[in-house]
C-alpha cells in the first residue's frame, strides 16, 4: 500500500509539473520537468528492485 501511494504522489507531482510546463512553455522549466521524470523514474524503479 505504501508503495502505491508513492506512485500516485509521484504521478500527481509529474502531472502538476507537466500542466505548468504547458501553461508557461519556459525553457527552464521544460529542464526541471525533465530532470524531475526522470529522477521519479529511478526512484520508482529502486523502490520496486528493492521490493523484490
Amino acid at each position: 500500500m505504501k508503495i502505491h501511494n508513492i506512485n500516485l504522489f509521484l504521478g500527481w507531482f509529474i502531472l502538476g509539473w507537466v500542466v505548468l510546463d504547458v501553461l508557461f512553455s519556459n525553457i527552464t522549466l521544460h529542464t526541471v520537468t525533465g530532470a524531475l521524470i526522470g529522477t521519479a523514474n529511478v526512484m520508482w524503479y529502486c523502490l520496486i528492485e528493492v521490493q523484490e
